[in-house]
């Protein structure tokens, strides 16, 4: 069975022996950084509101993020190549032990009054070293991802506040789906 795949928002999701996550200090850091951004504006968003909207920006899966890596790999390219000349056959592809590291820069916009929006950028940068990883492959797609163990670092920044920082061992379900935007070859 397929079970939803987890999002890089899963990845800094705090735990109960997170030392390294979204404090009060850190927190505290970031509204003293985006009070200086705003100098001047009276910033009327809360914290939290804040804290949401930084998580839905990092709701995309990771299974996405281990495709658009594993499509830039000379030999997944070839087994791709091969299954759309027989779409009828279904190829397993088993992979060595490898690293796949993204580093994103997502923004949130804010508009206050008349006057142009404003940018918050973020720098989220991940890197997950993956074991025992098997994909399934048919008709030139990545159709499913059977997973191993995985072990990741993470670090979000905002405004030059490093709101977190995460290594740790990431548990994920035995099978991840594979998005129909991750599948799409270009």
């Amino acid at each position: 069975m397929v079970s939803p795949s987890p999002t890089l928002h899963d990845v800094f999701r705090p735990t109960s022996d997170d030392r390294e996550g979204l404090s009060s200090e850190r927190v505290n850091d970031l509204e003293k950084a985006l009070h200086k951004e705003f100098d001047g504006f009276k910033w009327t968003a809360s914290m939290p509101d804040v804290v949401s909207k930084i998580a839905e920006l990092l709701d995309i899966p990771v299974s996405s993020v281990f495709v658009e890596s594993w499509k830039k790999s000379i030999a997944i390219q070839k087994a791709l190549d091969e299954s759309k000349a027989a779409p009828g056959d279904v190829l397993y592809v088993s992979l060595a032990e490898h690293t796949i590291s993204t580093t994103q820069h997502p923004y949130i916009s804010v508009q206050i009054s008349k006057l142009p929006p404003k940018k918050i950028p973020m720098t989220v940068a991940v890197s997950f070293l993956l074991h025992g990883f098997t994909l399934t492959i048919q008709r030139g797609e990545i159709q499913q991802i059977q997973s191993g163990s995985c072990e990741v670092e993470g670090k979000l920044e905002c405004l030059g506040v490093q709101v977190t920082k995460k290594p740790a061992r990431f548990d994920l379900p035995g099978a991840l789906p594979v998005p129909a935007e991750a599948r799409a070859t270009n």
